[in-house]
């Protein structure tokens, strides 16, 4: 539990100084009150903090649908009137993750103190994106955080949406792969040797996938062990290696290049740029710093060099549209499409057509995607399972014709 360093007031007007443990800054001033103190400055202990954050996130973690949650409950609360600080008050007793519950009353604090809302929520970059911290910015500059707060909502939940529609997609096929290795193995571990006793009494040469499959039975039964520290190094190698810069970019070249998912992951990720980039630009965002926002957001290598050429494009005055039209990553419809809302001044609606296009195809190509895998998994694990039995059987045949 984190420890607190506070300074209060007795009623007699003596000041002390102590330590008290808590789970938060709340619950230490509630305690203090209790006690009839008057609290002046309550702060964590600094030896405590930094293993207390640790201890917390090793379990916990803030997930974007916490913050998806955040703005639609801040949403609801703006629109009914109140205020922005005492919303976040209200939030603070919402609000189920403890994490998340610290940064609101962090982000109350601050508010109350006179920072902006965007300054605000600039020091917590972890929690709160630069597309997020942007937005902000530009609605209270433009007198309407109450309209750009619904936006963001309605962009998390979307994403969010996207997100749960992926991972649905792919339990099932997953759970079959699963089960299908542990049923191999069960076979090669357990009842391949069984037969191996039976068939060493023949004292006949065994057919050659009879004698693969004895092989490779033999072998994952007395040296399974070794695939457990092989899995953990390249596992540990692939992590290490996607760190580095090159390793980072062949890692994202080789998402974008996979079999059938490949073409999904481009596209979501076109939909999210176009839409966030459109979002910005319609909050009175200039290109050039919506770019630099948007290219944070993407965590994808190839599309940042592609937003760095964008960007370059865009500051030597040549627009956006010929470094997308040249880019092998933008399909030449998205080109097409901005080109018209560059030369009608309304590229932020061009921008929103191209991602709800895109977002509409990905989410069919999922469902291709998902009723193909399928009888995929099925027609592989058949034929595993298949040579596995023909394997076993073909001996049984051979005796049967010698016995005739």
């Amino acid at each position: 539990m984190p420890v607190f360093i506070y300074q209060a007031k007795t009623r007699d007007g003596q000041l002390i100084t102590d330590k008290i443990e808590a789970d938060n800054i709340k619950i230490v001033s509630n305690k203090l009150q209790e006690l009839g103190y008057f609290p002046i400055s309550i702060n964590q202990d600094k030896k405590t903090e930094e293993i207390t954050v640790f201890d917390r996130t090793r379990f916990r973690r803030i997930k974007k649908s916490d913050i998806a949650i955040f703005n639609r409950q801040l949403v609801d609360l703006l629109k009914g009137g109140l205020s922005l600080l005492k919303s976040l008050t209200l939030l603070i007793a919402q609000t189920e993750n403890p994490l998340l519950q610290e940064v609101i009353e962090k982000l109350r604090d601050d508010v109350k103190e006179g920072a902006t809302f965007s300054n605000a929520l600039a020091k917590h970059p972890k929690v709160f994106s630069g597309l997020y911290v942007g937005m902000v910015k530009a609605g209270e500059t433009g007198g309407m955080i109450e309209e750009v707060m619904k936006q963001l909502a309605d962009f998390s939940e979307k994403e969010q949406a996207l997100i749960g529609k992926v991972k649905s997609a792919l339990v099932y096929p997953l759970t079959m792969i699963f089960v299908g290795i542990l049923s191999i193995f069960f076979l090669m571990t357990f009842v391949i040797p069984k037969f191996v006793i039976m068939f060493a009494d023949i004292g006949q040469t065994l057919p050659l996938p009879t004698r693969i499959l004895i092989t490779a039975s033999q072998f994952l039964k007395n040296y399974w062990w070794i695939y457990i520290p092989i899995f953990i190094l390249l596992i540990v190698f692939i992590l290490q290696y996607i760190k580095t810069e090159r390793g980072r970019l062949a890692y994202d070249r080789f998402r974008l290049h996979m079999p059938v998912f490949g073409e999904i992951l481009r596209k979501e990720i076109i939909s999210r740029f176009t839409r966030t980039l459109g979002i910005l630009i319609a909050n009175g965002i200039v290109i050039m710093s919506a770019l630099d926002i948007v290219k944070q957001t993407l965590n994808n290598k190839l599309f940042s060099q592609a937003i760095d050429d964008i960007y370059d494009s865009v500051k030597e005055g040549k627009g956006l549209v010929a470094p997308i039209r040249e880019s092998k990553l933008f399909p030449p419809m998205v080109a097409d499409i901005l080109a018209i809302g560059e030369e009608a001044g309304n590229i932020e609606s061009s921008f929103f057509w191209v991602a709800n296009v895109y977002s509409r195809d990905v989410e069919n190509r999922i469902k291709a995607a998902t009723s193909l895998i399928e009888p995929i998994i099925i027609l592989i694990m058949g034929l595993v399972v298949g040579f596995i039995v023909l394997a076993m059987l073909l001996p049984v045949f051979e005796i049967s014709s010698l016995i005739k």
